[in-house]
């Protein structure tokens, strides 16, 4: 029975991945100097690690509605961090809807929002809504777990196994190896099932050029003949601020920091962005890891 059992649930789990469990082609990844267009910071993160990562899809949103000067971030308090409304708000059509729906959660009742401190029910229920949003608009259109199928396997391999420690008189080396041949097929196809649809593989691909730039944007500068690009463009205050909360939703706000520092070392010195309060009194690499890490406790104790 094990064995008849182990045959049959292979037979079963290939022909699952021949239907569903098999990536699309994939086009060659070369540096890409936009951010895919029509997806928001957290769209890239969700998209690229498949699922919401930590905190980290929220703080490039609110990077991103500072930046686009909808609020503005006071993060210098390690513990708590202040959101404040901008009094003026202009239409533009470039921020995602789920980051316009967070805003209009946040600020609701009022123009400022504290993040930390106590426990806040209004932010867990408009953080929980965020992440249910982003699952919908960017998870199954471009990638599939397929869990059926593999809880499917597991059920019947735990049913399988309950059998042959249940019914077994003389336990033998092979009864043993059947067991652990029936978990590690299970491990296999875990692996093997869940896998990206064609709309996903493509987007996917275009983030992992975009973030190739962002991360080796000063080799790129020093060598333009790199293979699918041309001259990349010049960085500007600007360019740094626009592609920042992209930078930080697919962590690599770092580098792409240091490369701003680098190529206009004056202009980083002197550069004070009006989106938040927290200033340059050191470098803009412990600014950026400062206000993410203070964010992220802010988040944490008010979750």
């Amino acid at each position: 029975i094990l064995g008849a059992s182990l045959a049959g649930l292979f037979f079963f789990l290939y022909q699952a991945f021949n239907r569903v469990g098999r990536d699309p082609p994939k086009g060659p990844v070369f540096p890409r100097y936009e951010a895919p267009r029509g997806y928001s910071p957290a769209a890239v993160h969700h998209i690229y690690n498949r699922a919401a990562d930590g905190n980290r899809a929220l703080i490039a949103t609110l990077m991103n509605l500072a930046v686009k000067g909808r609020i503005t971030i006071d993060a210098s308090d390690k513990k708590s961090t202040i959101l404040m409304r901008t009094p003026e708000q202009t239409q533009d059509d470039s921020i995602a809807a789920e980051d316009l729906a967070l805003e209009q959660s946040f600020f609701r009742d009022s123009t400022t929002k504290v993040l930390g401190g106590d426990y806040d029910s209004s932010f867990t229920s408009a953080y929980t809504a965020f992440q249910q949003k982003l699952g919908r608009n960017y998870g199954d259109a471009y990638f599939r777990w397929n869990l059926g199928y593999i809880l499917g396997a597991l059920a019947i391999s735990i049913i399988v196994a309950a059998l042959a420690l249940t019914q077994v008189v003389n336990w033998t080396i092979w009864h043993t190896l059947g067991l652990i041949a029936l978990a590690a097929l299970n491990g296999v196809f875990m692996y093997l099932l869940p896998a990206p649809t064609e709309k996903g593989q493509a987007v996917r691909t275009e983030i992992e050029g975009f973030k190739l730039y962002l991360e080796t944007a000063e080799k790129l500068q020093l060598n333009a003949v790199e293979v699918g690009g041309e001259q990349p463009p010049m960085m500007t205050k600007e360019r740094y601020e626009r592609f920042l909360p992209f930078a930080v939703a697919l962590g690599v706000e770092a580098p792409w920091t240091k490369h701003f520092e680098r190529v206009l070392p004056q202009v980083a010195e002197n550069y004070n962005p009006t989106w938040t309060t927290m200033g340059t009194s050191h470098s803009l690499s412990a600014l950026n890891t400062a206000m993410i890490a203070n964010i992220t406790s802010g988040v944490s104790t008010a979750l």
